[in-house]
């Protein structure tokens, strides 16, 4: 886990303090990925970030943690891929980072 997480007590990918929230300890590269459970693996994230990344790799699951960060989606997944399979592209990623990218952890 890095130090500057485990010092402040955020959300590797939202950034949400503890305060009030429930911090887990997620797998970054997940278990059932071959993931290992040691210190350099493990990240906090809270409740909502980590059911979002849920058993997907980080690349798999970067868009949704985005989009959770934003306070989207505003529509459904199954909205989302439909409009997408239609042409569109209506989320507002653009240059979107997540607590860890933008704080260089």
């Amino acid at each position: 886990m890095p130090a500057r997480e485990r010092e402040l007590r955020r959300c590797h990918y939202c950034g949400a303090a503890e305060n009030g929230k429930t911090l887990h300890r997620d797998h970054f590269v997940p278990r059932s990925r071959k993931g290992s459970s040691q210190p350099d693996n493990l990240v906090l994230a809270c409740g909502g970030c980590n059911s979002t990344k849920g058993s997907r790799t980080f690349e798999a699951a970067r868009r949704d943690l985005l989009l959770k960060r934003m306070g989207w989606p505003k529509f459904t997944a199954e909205q989302l891929a439909w409009l997408g399979a239609h042409g569109f592209d209506i989320t507002p990623i653009g240059r979107a980072q997540l607590y860890f990218e933008e704080s260089g952890s």
